[in-house]
Parts: structure tokens; C-alpha cells; sequence
């Protein structure tokens, strides 16, 4: 958490080191309005689970206390694909569920998309997707939409 009584802008990098140089992902710095909150919907769109490509979904808890998270995943036809995932981020702490496609159950998804929902009143979520490709571990960000 940065905190700062004059504007700021923050941001972040996270990367891999290979022979060639190096390769990673941007994260753009958040602030409270830019959270979801208890009964809103998020949407991650463009999420795919194939030989080439994973998906990991990002979850930061910007509030005073443990918030309880459900995703759901779904075709691009908008059936719901394999189990749901709750899990829970701890106070003001960031979790990252890895191949969230085979973390519930789901092989293969072409192209799909993911709904985030807070089940804990006065939980303040950001989210985003990682769509990772398997041969070069080059990710691309997905940006969380609030219905």
C-alpha cells in the first residue's frame, strides 16, 4: 500500500530473466475505485486454457479485512465451465490462482471469460486475468470490467 497526501502515480513490472533479455507483464497501480465490491459482478473476457495458452486470475484485497472471492468460468457462449473457485485474500494482501481453468476442473477452453463476485460485505476487490503463453511464459494482462 502507498499512501501519499500529494498526487501519485504508481506502477509495477513483473518479468523473467532469459538469454535473450527479459520478458514480463505490467500492472497498473489501483485505487479504491477501481475495486469491486459486494454485490457488483466483475468480468474477465478473452481467458483461454489450450496447449498453447494458461490463465492465472489475480485477486487484491484493498480493505481492513479477509474478503471472500467466488469465480466462475465460462465458455464464450456463456455456459458456466467446471466447478466454481472461493477463496479467500487476506487484509490488504495480493493471490494469484495459477491455471484457473484446471484449478476448476476445466481441460480445454478455447476462448472464454471469468465472473469475479465479493461474498464479504465491505470486501474491496481488484482483479485481473494473465493469459500466459505456455512456450514463451509471455503473459498479457486482462483487465477487470464492473458490471
Amino acid at each position: 500500500e502507498i499512501t501519499s497526501d500529494a498526487p501519485v502515480m504508481v506502477v509495477a513490472r513483473t518479468y523473467n530473466e532469459a538469454p535473450d533479455g527479459t520478458f514480463g507483464q505490467g500492472m497498473p497501480g489501483n485505487d479504491d475505485s477501481a475495486t469491486l465490491a459486494f454485490g457488483e459482478l466483475g468480468v474477465l473476457p478473452q481467458l483461454k486454457k489450450t496447449s498453447a495458452f494458461r490463465t492465472n486470475v489475480g485477486l487484491m484485497n484493498h480493505g481492513a479485512a479477509a474478503s471472500n472471492v467466488r469465480i466462475r468460468l465460462f465458455s464464450e457462449a456463456g455456459n458456466q465451465l467446471g466447478s466454481t473457485v472461493d477463496t479467500s485474500v487476506p487484509a490488504k494482501q495480493w493471490k494469484q490462482i495459477n491455471d484457473v481453468f484446471a484449478e476448476s476442473g476445466v481441460g480445454t477452453c478455447p476462448i472464454g471469460y471469468a465472473t469475479i463476485e465479493v461474498l464479504t460485505a465491505g470486501g474491496k476487490i481488484w482483479a485481473y486475468g494473465s493469459v500466459v503463453d505456455n512456450g514463451t511464459g509471455d503473459p498479457t494482462t486482462i483487465p477487470l470490467f464492473i458490471q
